[in-house]
């Protein structure tokens, strides 16, 4: 996880309070930081209420929290748990002057890279502005950077012509 996380946490007969800050640049550290202050509640409100069955909610929402990340990120082929994926992240995309820019990431059997990409719309080229390379195919561990960018044309039938088609107006 990337950032900082400060944590306060007061107990009192009434209630649970829990304050938390986080600043982070992946989906990860929020998931967990979620989970962290689901559990504080559910144990304040299982100590008390004197409930047993709260902790069976805490499983269930530790088990379901990481799909809600997930939907940040768009398929565009592929599958999350699958051997090969493409996806763009739905929420930073700027789009200005008939150009897209974006955050992709890709996993193969072989790497994850999470990339900031720019469709020039007009001239049908994709410029690759910084590449983070993975050491793991989950996007946790990150291994290398590139940032010089780099343009090209958007291959015929490829995932980027897709992309460029449902992003370009």
């Amino acid at each position: 996880m990337l950032g900082s996380c400060s944590y306060f946490r007061r107990k009192s007969i009434q209630s649970t309070y829990v304050f938390i800050t986080l600043v982070s640049n992946d989906n990860y550290g929020y998931l967990q930081l979620y989970g962290i202050v689901f559990y504080e509640i559910v144990e304040g409100l299982s100590t008390m209420l004197n409930l047993t069955n709260m902790k069976q909610i805490l499983l269930t929402f530790i088990l379901l929290i990481p799909n809600l990340g997930l939907a940040e990120w768009e398929i565009i082929k592929g599958n999350a748990g699958g051997d090969y994926e493409f996806s763009y992240h739905l929420k930073d995309i700027e789009d200005s002057e008939g150009k897209v820019k974006l955050w992709v990431r890709q996993k193969t059997v072989n790497e994850a890279t999470k990339s900031q990409i720019e469709l020039d719309c007009k001239r049908n080229t994709v410029t690759l502005l910084i590449v983070y390379f993975f050491n793991d195919r989950n996007w946790l561990e990150q291994g290398k950077i590139n940032d010089v960018p780099h343009t090209a044309y958007i291959p015929a039938g490829s995932e980027l012509e897709s992309l460029a088609k449902a992003l370009c107006k």
